[in-house]
């Protein structure tokens, strides 16, 4: 079980909106009345599902460690790969996106403004590259629509 840092600090049902941006695309997915919206429309029911897994996720994702760092770029977070940007009552949280590590298995992240920097399980990517591949007409190639995630 992983007991390490919390990239976010929400409850699945406090997140109202989710950023994700990696290499040139990106997406925003926003809780509504009647469920959810992804880029201002409303997602298929495999996107629905996608969508309220990386809430749940985002909630309760941990990471496997964390080290503090005087400079990151050589962890592809100066410039961030990517980032996620969570909106909740309480306020906006950032979460910066590097590179896999040397052995494939985390991406390296850092909160906005911590010198932290945070192992987080390459599950956490498949499950972000979830909610775009239900919008890719040919699913199987969502690899070659949004390569930047894993």
């Amino acid at each position: 079980m992983v007991r390490g840092p919390r990239p976010f600090r929400i409850g699945p049902g406090d997140v109202q909106r989710i950023e994700v941006t990696m290499g040139g695309r990106s997406f925003v997915v926003e809780r509504v009345a009647d469920g959810w919206r992804l880029d201002g429309t409303p997602p298929s029911a495999a996107g629905h599902d996608a969508i309220t897994t990386l809430a749940d996720e985002l909630a309760r994702l941990r990471a496997v460690d964390a080290f503090r760092a005087t400079s990151f770029e050589e962890f592809g977070l100066d410039p961030p790969r990517g980032t996620i940007v969570v909106t909740t009552p309480r306020g906006v949280q950032h979460l910066a996106l590097g590179t896999l590590n040397a052995g494939g298995s985390t991406v390296y992240a850092r909160r906005a403004g911590h010198a932290r920097v945070l192992h987080l399980g390459v599950y956490f990517l498949e499950v972000v590259r979830r909610v775009p591949e239900t919008r890719v007409p040919d699913a199987e190639n969502v690899r070659a629509y949004w390569p930047e995630i894993g």
